[in-house]
């Protein structure tokens, strides 16, 4: 699906981000929820299946439904994660006061 990904680390990519001068605001470890979405979006795929493979062919319909299948046990186990990551810019005086919570990050305070 994704020829020649590569799935960089947690740790990788905030020492990267860090080195390029931003500052970590929020980090939400996603994991369990992609699990189940990927589950989700695997079963309606499977659902729809007939209508799938007349627009997309039955060897692409059949790599998605792989894709999906592998990525939700892949995150269920824990062999892949995904992380939302919250950052500005390392002394950024033009934002201003920030969140000092989850909640007010999303919510603008």
């Amino acid at each position: 699906v994704f020829p020649n990904g590569d799935l960089s680390g947690v740790t990788e990519t905030l020492t990267e981000m860090e080195r390029a001068g931003w500052e970590l605001l929020d980090l939400e470890n996603l994991r369990k929820h992609y699990a189940r979405t990927c589950r989700h979006w695997a079963e309606r795929l499977k659902a729809r299946a007939d209508e799938a493979r007349a627009i997309v062919g039955e060897q692409i319909y059949r790599t998605w439904l792989l894709y999906l299948t592998c990525s939700s046990v892949a995150f269920a186990s824990g062999s892949i994660g995904l992380y939302q990551i919250v950052m500005q810019k390392q002394w950024d005086r033009a934002t201003g006061d920030q969140p000092t919570t989850r909640e007010g990050i999303y919510t603008g305070w």
